[in-house]
């Protein structure tokens, strides 16, 4: 009787875990850059108020800014919700989401019909900065604890 050989498994199919984790981990680390990319686009947000309040520029720079840090935490939400990362990481982009877009509505939306609410724009704006600071720290803890589990011995098993 002849014997029958097992036939191999791809390499491909038995290291997907492998490249799935590796995908989340490329896909956090670029989510943490736009992230950055959202802080520092919140601090700049003050420098170009201060500038238009003092005249020595426009407000324009300040809406740009704005609108450019939106796209900026649209990108970084999608990106940790790609990652998925948990919810006790990705609400801390969704906060900042939903934040940055009530920046306008706060600004020019109740300017006229209720300014005590426009006054809180740049309140809104220092929750802005504190979020994008915690979501940092979520995700670089996240990353640490998900490389440690990858290095540990029993995770190999």
């Amino acid at each position: 009787m002849p014997q029958v050989q097992s036939i191999p498994t791809p390499a491909a199919a038995t290291s997907a875990p492998a490249h799935r984790g590796a995908t989340r981990e490329i896909t956090r680390t670029v989510a943490r850059w736009t992230n950055r990319i959202v802080l520092a686009a919140t601090i700049a947000q003050f420098y170009t108020a201060g500038l238009a309040v003092f005249g020595a520029a426009s407000f324009r720079m300040h809406n740009v800014t704005g609108r450019f840090m939106v796209l900026a935490s649209l990108g970084t939400m999608t990106l940790l919700l790609v990652a998925r990362v948990p919810f006790r990481v990705s609400r801390f982009a969704i906060g900042i989401l939903v934040l940055a877009l009530l920046q306008p509505v706060l600004a020019f939306g109740t300017r006229a019909t209720a300014p005590s609410l426009s006054a809180l724009h740049p309140l809104n704006g220092l929750a802005l900065v504190a979020l994008a600071v915690l979501l940092d720290r979520r995700i670089r803890n996240g990353a640490d604890q998900l490389a440690q589990t990858l290095s540990s011995p029993t995770s190999r098993r």
